[in-house]
């Protein structure tokens, strides 16, 4: 896969340095860069695939504002049904923007079916994957975050971005000729950070909560089966993903 870069400064955003997204491209970005901003302000219909729930309410707030009769933005999730995808595709918004999670995409496609503009989707709306390592991640305990992947290679113009890509491996990519784009900042990002050498994290983990005596702790993981050790080895009630995951996750 072919690899370009391209630099960002410090206080720009990607839509500073770029027009809009190109197509066939994995998105290596920094965080906060502004990339689904970006493609919703271009001017061509787009389709966003967002993991999280709170970050479809967010951008429907940003770009619509009070207005619910008119939307600029369609936000898709549990609770939002195919007539009101159907509602929006209809109105007279020249850029279509749909942003939507992962299990409410089969919704998108019954809207656009129902309507016959199926091949017109494929061809003309832009699809956007965003925090695509999520497909490869959360798939143990969160099977539907796939459902979109089918559909992502038949649109003709596409593109997958994450702060902390997982090159994929399906040779989809390398037949369709994606390249991998890294959006690299000019200046320094570093951070001081206290590091413990340890050969037992968890353990020494358990030692620096009981010395530092707070309420509360933010911990950042990137798995799941990371975050139930964690919470096994400290006895912490652990209830189902079943209950859980709405939540905890926002998913739906």
């Amino acid at each position: 896969m072919k690899t370009t870069e391209k630099k960002i400064g410090e206080n720009q955003y990607l839509s500073d340095i770029m027009k809009e997204l190109a197509k066939n491209c994995i998105y290596h970005k920094p965080t906060g860069a502004g990339i689904t901003h970006l493609e919703l302000m271009a001017q061509r219909h787009g389709i966003i695939i967002e993991v999280n729930k709170p970050v479809i309410q967010g951008k429907c707030e940003e770009f619509n504002g009070k207005n619910r009769r008119k939307l600029l933005v369609r936000g898709v999730y549990e609770g939002v049904t195919v007539q009101e995808i159907i509602d929006y595709l209809q109105s007279d918004v020249k850029h279509k923007k749909i942003i939507t999670t992962p299990e409410s995409y089969p919704k998108v496609v019954e809207a656009f079916k129902e309507l016959d503009m199926l091949q017109e989707m494929y061809r003309t709306y832009f699809m956007l994957f965003d925090e695509c390592e999520r497909t490869i991640q959360d798939v143990d305990y969160r099977k539907s975050i796939i459902l979109p992947m089918e559909d992502f290679f038949k649109f003709t113009n596409k593109a997958f971005v994450s702060a902390t890509p997982i090159i994929p491996s399906d040779p989809r990519f390398i037949h369709q000729k994606f390249k991998y784009v890294r959006i690299i900042p000019n200046y320094d990002t570093k951070q001081n950070v206290i590091l413990t050498i340890t050969n037992n994290s968890l353990l020494s983990f358990k030692n620096y909560i009981e010395k530092s005596g707070q309420n509360q702790y933010f911990i950042f993981l990137n798995s799941t089966k990371s975050i139930c050790t964690v919470i096994d080895f400290l006895n912490i009630d652990r209830p189902t993903w079943a209950d859980v995951g709405p939540n905890f996750c926002n998913v739906r």
